[in-house]
């Protein structure tokens, strides 16, 4: 099994490439309002390393005893895959009781549940 670490890291470009190939549609959340988040420390931006090469970004946030994947992306496909146990640790480290993460995609959703993530909940948004 490969190892990952986690690092706190500042928004750069290697964070905007990683993260913008996986965001939606969805004009509530964007790269930008992301970043804004991460630089008012609503967020926490962690660089996602094998070895010594940052292979991937995420963005985190704790609710309550959860912690909440906002957004991730890097190289390769299978990043969820990949990190979900170095994830797992992390949580643990944090004190949470769980990871939460919102697929907006289907293909997502099956990654999630290939690698023990269950269903939750429902969300559905309307724009104001």
């Amino acid at each position: 099994m490969k190892k990952y670490e986690f690092r706190r890291v500042r928004w750069s470009l290697k964070a905007t490439m990683h993260l913008k190939l996986t965001m939606s549609n969805d004009p509530a959340v964007n790269l930008d309002w992301l970043k804004m988040q991460v630089e008012r420390e609503r967020f926490v931006l962690a660089g996602v390393y094998q070895d010594r090469e940052r292979i991937g970004s995420v963005v985190l946030d704790v609710d309550g005893r959860d912690m909440v994947v906002v957004a991730a992306g890097g190289s390769g496909t299978r990043l969820y895959h990949d990190i979900a146990p170095s994830l797992r640790k992390l949580a643990e480290m944090w004190g949470c009781s769980a990871i939460r993460v919102h697929a907006q995609t289907l293909a997502v959703d099956r990654l999630l549940r290939s690698v023990g993530f269950g269903w939750a909940e429902t969300i559905r948004r309307m724009a104001v």
